[in-house]
């Protein structure tokens, strides 16, 4: 997953928990995405994207509407 992530963009790092992240990985970041692969357990998932929210808890209402809309896309990709 890493390496099919690097073939679309330079700046990927790989993350096991949420103590992995550093903050300098977001300095000029205007997008940050989380890929996981189907046997990541999804707590650790939600707790690595909440570790990324305290890095920038201004972002936290962009996060939440981008989030909110996947469901929506989900069901409309399905068709």
């Amino acid at each position: 997953l890493v390496a099919t992530c690097q073939s679309h963009c330079e700046r990927v790092h790989h993350v096991q928990q949420p103590g992995d992240l550093q903050r300098e990985w977001l300095f000029g970041a205007d997008i940050v995405g989380v890929t996981a692969g189907t046997s990541t357990p999804d707590p650790l998932i939600k707790e690595i994207e909440e570790a990324l929210l305290s890095m920038s808890p201004d972002q936290r209402p962009l996060v939440d509407k981008a989030l909110s809309a996947i469901p929506a896309m989900a069901g409309a990709l399905s068709k």
